[in-house]
């Protein structure tokens, strides 16, 4: 057995039924005892190897303590004897056992498929290498390598330092890895284990340091781990480059020990944990312990059980938690923590940074010392935790916040300024808590219950307070709630000297003694309902024989003497929901109450109030009303369901198993009711839901409408005009001649549509999830694929979108909504308060190859839109990919009105920490803020854009008071816009990370045209000098075209590029040639568009505009500063020398204060790489071939509709398509020049 399991089974095994930890805990030291922790800090080398030989299945491979006879040696002179040019081992080449010396070389790739020793001489570098074990490679040893990787990839192979796949026992031991870009880590492990990764210097850039699957039993140990603003070690789900996680597979028992991590910019990065541990990657049994860690957005998040996280010592975090806990049964001990409030950062609404937050079953938080300023040391909303033995320093928060029951708080030593020791703070219950043998010294309250407290047992703390506050206070949870604590029993606390009963040990009454049947006398003494005990009288007795209760059905007790015989003829008062039922017992001594309650769980007092004879008796409980169940199945359906297939009354409320095969059925929910599925697949069905109350799990449903009114199943699921409704872990299979719509969500609300998974096929209208009119929506864990018309179809000024009567009645008529695409993963009008979270939404289409934009063809997609007046709706942690080769793709993005409506707004709402994936072939955009969109944050969101000819990163058009930060952004288009705003006013645009991929030609980092108030703060974006050579060879391929028999040929001297706030130009033999004609490009005078041109910031009619502190990322690791700021129209500046290379201000603002960028590295050369290549799936004409559709490269073609161009950034246009937009131009009102690009037509 592990270790490991063995020491969190004998530490969570304690002794419950009395409370009493001393069995397991040794209250003289206040530390755990050796049974309960074995591992400990002296002893965790031994703990490791002991615990990794005992997991090694079927090994035999012993790791050879030398190496082996003389080295073969490689060098670039000689690569090629031992490998291929794809970096595979020749035939006969190298054998198991032989060592390989490799001295310093370039982009090569080494794939191992031998057991081999791999080191290198003393100061060799191997520059953007890749060495990959693979299988046949297990019990190698790797050792004093140094890796040093710029770019992204060789041979179609992402340059992390090292991946391990399909093999393990390895070692890697003693060597520096420093790789810089996306998509590149270094070290990758996938199907990797009992590897030891030991000593090593680790670096990241953009990417994760060390993300791992389906690996198990390693040791990550006594190594320097850091990266930009990534996680480091990370148990991971999702895949990026190279790394592709292995589905129903975990990552089991490794030990992370010893380590040092740290990130260079990832404190107020959500994407910074310094370990993660990933529910669906993660299983039993890892240790993390004796690490430090600093400067991270998390410390440790573990979601995996049975975890040890033990002797760490974390500080300098920037997000809610040092250490998160959600996986049950997990240790959190011995740790050193040092956590403060922060208020400057808008990613936390409150700025708490927990020490130890704990949500997960089970778990054993102990022996930790903790220091937080502002925000609770231990915050815990997890049932059955045990909290002992720590020691606790807080100012001006809690000490110990908890919320939840069967909670033991013993022994822990808390020490506050303006601090509250233990808070119980609660409007739900919390019950049998135990707060015991705790030193308490503050100037507020140690103890607090507030709220719905019960069965809490304080007693024998020691308490010092200074200061007005009650040392223990029992409060009511609002004036508004005054729910008051109850039953708790608080005695022999020691306070100031003195020791303080505040109610007797028997005030207290556990449910424990009941076993939640409430099956106490509580006839001890005292009047009881106007009934008087006394002595002389016989005691009784009231059982409850079940709190379960089905609906309709009764409440049975039983009163009963001291004997246990039956009292008849007596009156038992039923006291629920603050009203008064009495029933009289029969000859046994029963009575019973039929109970007609809704559907949930109900406090009721039942009680009798003596006589003569007998004494009073009374019983608190609580009742559990439930569901009446019923099979349904395809042969009894009509059972409850009329023929039209609305629910018969007789069943609402039950809850409606469906088992089997359903065919052609309406089913309509139009009274409360639960429908679950035990296997049942509903085939060319449809699930109308017309009541509140209702909730719908677990089908699968393959829905197919070929097109005529006898078989409409245009959508799966239907919610029109209701309240708390649930529908989840649905798998909705959907295909539709015309329209199609997985879930369709009408005037609802308070609704949650969570982990379904919907696959969504249509030839008009393709939407996976819609909302109409409908708020306080809850859209989570929804696995989302819409595949659209493959046919191409031109601009449609509106759009009949099917109501929620059209939708479930063929011949009705729908609603007309304008500017609306035809596939959406989620779409909604007019609906706010919605949370859009955690979804995986794939949108793509039937289109199979590229049809000229606009002139053949119209089609867009976007992931997730809001639409229209939809305001305060949280779109955060989605996966959005979008692929297809219709021309135009959009991934997330917000509408505030229609063209020309200015009384329509959408506020307020927020992106979050969304992955954005958009690859096209014309036209890719990630995320827009359009017209009348007000209030908008964007913050934290990866985002990646890629095309044949142009992307728009961000673009902010007709919206005012954006707030853009903290994203990281890539376009890799021939013609790039990384963040645009266009009659944008009074955003921010700070903190963000944006570069440009392989493909790019024309680049601007951040363009504003007729935007006002701006700021454009503290960004770093790459420098443009990198564009140069390619920039020299698109020219020269052009030109010589042209021009077969000219002799001029342009070189990289040619081209002039002084500042950030200045445009390239082209100047051969005296001459100045315009870039863009070089490469082919017309300038279009459409309206909304900003010229392209390769310029970082650029400020175009616009007023009182900042650019400030940004910085330009240099090839060499330096960077130019430079950049403007101030009004537009300013000509004015300075400029910096950084490096040796020169940079200037030459825009339209006053230049100052922008930075240069340094890296860190490992050999002190701060080696960056200039552009991120970031490689998606290829879509349409391949980036290397002439492109000689009329849509090309650089002559785009712009709409002859002028509004019906959704703003076009590139338009080669012929002389009619000129003049016919000119007369366009001249018809549009003026408001059509300020419309969202959200309006391509």
């Amino acid at each position: 057995t592990n270790a490991t399991d063995s020491a969190i089974d004998d530490t969570i095994a304690i002794p419950d039924s009395s409370n009493d930890l001393s069995s397991s805990f040794d209250d003289s030291n206040h530390e755990i005892t050796d049974n309960d922790l074995i591992i400990d800090s002296d002893d965790l080398d031994d703990e490791i190897a002991s615990s990794k030989e005992s997991e090694k299945i079927g090994s035999s491979y012993e790791e050879p303590d030398t190496l082996s006879a003389e080295p073969i040696v490689i060098d670039s002179s000689n690569y090629l004897q031992y490998f291929d040019s794809d970096g595979k081992i020749k035939s006969g080449a190298l054998k198991d056992g032989d060592t390989i010396k490799i001295k310093s070389i370039s982009d090569r790739i080494f794939t191992i498929d031998k057991r081999l020793n791999i080191i290198s001489d003393d100061g060799a570098t191997l520059s953007n290498c890749l060495i990959r074990l693979v299988k046949g490679s297990s019990g190698s040893v790797l050792e004093n390598l140094k890796i040093i990787n710029t770019k992204e990839k060789i041979n179609n192979y992402y340059l992390s330092g090292i991946s391990i796949i399909d093999s393990s026992e390895n070692t890697i031991r003693n060597s520096i890895i420093n790789v810089s870009v996306h998509k590149c880590f270094a070290i990758m492990m996938s199907n990797a284990s009992y590897n030891k990764i030991i000593s090593n210097t680790l670096i990241s850039g953009l990417s994760s340091t060390i993300p791992m699957t389906a690996s198990s039993y390693n040791e990550i140990r006594d190594n320097y781990l850091e990266s930009e603003y990534t996680n480091m070690v990370y148990q991971s789900a999702y895949g990026n480059g190279d790394f592709m996680p292995i589905e129903d597979e975990v990552c089991s028992g490794n030990i992370i020990a010893n380590n040092y991590l740290k990130s260079r910019n990832g404190t107020y990065n959500s994407y910074c944990y310094a370990i993660y541990l990933m529910q669906t990657a993660s299983g039993n049994g890892a240790v993390i312990a004796n690490n430090t860690i600093e400067n991270a957005f998390y410390g440790i998040i573990v979601e995996a059980p049975n975890t040890l996280i033990y002797n760490n010592t974390i500080s300098s975090i920037g997000g809610p938690a040092a250490v998160l806990a959600s996986g049950d049964n997990i240790i959190v001990s011995g740790n050193n923590i040092s956590t403060e409030h922060t208020d400057v950062h808008d990613w936390n609404d409150d700025g708490n940074v927990v020490a130890i937050q704990n949500t997960g079953k089970n778990n054993v938080i102990a022996n930790n010392t903790l220091r937080s300023v502002g925000s609770d040391s231990i915050l815990n909303t997890g049932e059955n935790a045990v909290i002992a033995n720590n020691t606790i320093y807080t100012e001006s928060a809690n000490g110990i916040n908890t919320t939840k029951s069967n909670v033991k708080i013993e022994n822990n030593t808390l020490i506050g300024v303006n601090s509250t020791g233990v808070m119980i703070f609660t409007s739900r219950l919390a019950e049998n808590i135990t707060i015991r043998n705790n030193d308490f010294e503050s100037d507020k309250s140690a103890i607090v219950l507030r709220g719905n407290v019960s069965y809490t047992l304080v007693c024998d703390n020691r308490i010092s307070i200074s200061g007005d506050s009650d040392a223990i206070a029992v409060l009511k949870y609002t004036n508004r709630n005054p729910i008051t604590p109850s039953h708790n029993a608080i005695y022999n606390n020691t306070v100031n000297g003195q020791v303080v009963n505040m109610t007797d040990p028997s005030e207290i009454e556990r449910n424990d003694t009941d076993n939640g049947t409430g099956n106490d006398t509580n006839g001890t003494g005292g009047d009881i309902d106007n009934g008087t005990y006394s002595d002389s009288k016989v005691n009784t007795t009231i059982t409850v024989t079940d709190v379960s209760i089905i609906k309709g059905n009764e409440l049975v007790v039983f009163l009963k003497d001291k004997d246990g015989n039956p009292i008849s003829g007596a009156n038992i008062t039923f006291t629920l929901l603050n009203r008064n039922y009495v029933r009289t017992t029969d000859g046994e001594g029963k009575a019973s109450l039929q109970i007609n309650a809704n559907i949930g769980n109900y406090a009721m007092n039942i009680s009798y109030v003596g006589n003569d004879t007998f004494n009073p008796c009374k019983v608190s409980t609580k009742i559990n009303v439930l569901r009446n169940q019923f099979i349904v199945t395809e042969d009894n359906f009509y059972t409850c369901f009329d023929d039209n297939g609305y629910l018969k009354s007789d069943y609402e409320d039950y809850e409606l198993i469906f088992k089997g095969n359903f065919n052609d059925k309406r089913i309509i929910l139009n009274r409360p009711v639960v429908l679950k599925s035990e296997g049942a697949k509903l085939l060319d069905c449809v699930i109308k839901i017309e009541s509140d109350n209702v909730a719908v799990d677990g089908f699968t449903i393959i829905n197919s409408n070929p097109g005529n009114a006898a078989d409409n199943h245009r959508f799966a699921i239907l919610l029109d005009n209701v309240k708390n409704v649930n529908v989840t872990n649905n798998n909705i299979q959907l295909e539709s001649y015309d329209n199609g719509y997985g879930i369709y969500v009408s005037e609802s609300s308070n609704c949650n549509i969570s982990g379904n998974t919907i696959k969504a096929k249509a030839n008009a209208l393709t939407f996976g999830i819609m909302l109409y009119d409908s708020s306080k929506n809850t859209l989570r864990n929804n696995n989302i694929l819409v595949n659209g018309t493959s046919k191409p179809h031109l601009y449609d000024s509106t759009i009949k979108v099917d109501s929620s009567i059209s939708v479930d009645d063929y011949e009705a008529e729908g609603m007309v909504i304008p500017e609306v695409y035809k596939t959406y993963g989620i779409i909604l009008f007019y609906s706010s308060s919605n949370d859009i979270g955690y979804n995986k939404v794939n949108a793509t289409s039937g289109v199979d190859k590229y049809y000229t934009a606009i002139k053949e063809s119209t089609n867009s997609i976007v992931g997730i839109d809001l639409y229209y007046e939809s305001s305060n709706n949280k779109v955060h942690h989605n996966n959005v990919n979008v692929t297809a080769k219709d021309p135009y793709l959009y991934g997330l993005g917000v509408l505030g009105a229609e063209t020309g409506k200015r009384d329509q707004v959408s506020a307020n709402n927020s992106f979050t920490d969304n992955v954005i994936n958009v690859n096209g072939t014309y036209y890719a955009a990630g995320i827009i803020a359009g017209y009348n969109s007000i209030n908008t944050t964007m913050a934290r969101n990866k985002i990646h854009c890629e095309s044949n000819n142009v992307s728009y990163g961000a673009i902010l058009e007709g919206a005012d008071d954006t707030k853009f930060y903290k994203n990281n952004v890539t376009c890799n288009s021939r013609v790039n816009y990384l963040v645009e705003g266009y009659d944008a006013d009074n955003s921010r645009i700070y903190d963000n990370h944006i570069d440009y991929g392989d493909k790019a030609l024309v680049v601007r980092a951040v363009a504003l045209y007729n935007s006002n108030n701006n700021r454009v703060t503290n960004n770093s974006v790459p420098s443009l000098k990198p564009l140069i050579p390619r920039i020299v060879k698109e020219i020269n391929r052009i030109w010589q075209m042209k021009y077969p028999e000219s002799p001029v040929i342009f070189t990289e001297e040619d081209i002039i590029y002084k500042s950030a706030n200045s445009p390239m130009i082209v100047r051969k033999n005296g001459t100045d040639y315009d870039l863009l004609d070089l490469l082919d490009y017309e300038p279009t005078s459409h309206p909304d568009v900003i010229s392209p041109e390769n310029q970082l910031f650029d400020d175009i009619g616009g007023k009182n505009n900042t650019f400030d502190n940004n910085v330009v990322r240099g090839s060499d690791g330096g960077s130019s500063g430079g950049s403007g700021s101030g009004s537009g129209g300013s000509n004015s500046g300075n400029g910096s020398n950084s490096g040796g290379s020169n940079s200037g201000s030459n825009g339209n603002g006053n230049g100052n204060g922008n930075s240069s960028g340094g890296y860190s590295t490992v050999d002190g050369t701060g080696i960056k790489s200039n552009s991120t290549v970031m490689d998606g799936n290829t879509v349409g004409t391949s980036s290397s071939a002439p492109v000689t559709e009329s849509a090309t490269a650089y002559n785009l073609n712009v709409d002859e509709d002028p509004a019906a161009a959704r703003s076009l950034s590139l338009g080669g246009m012929n002389a009619p398509v000129l003049i016919i937009l000119i007369l366009l131009i001249l018809a549009c009102a003026a408001e059509l020049i300020k419309r969202s690009k959200r309006d391509i037509k």
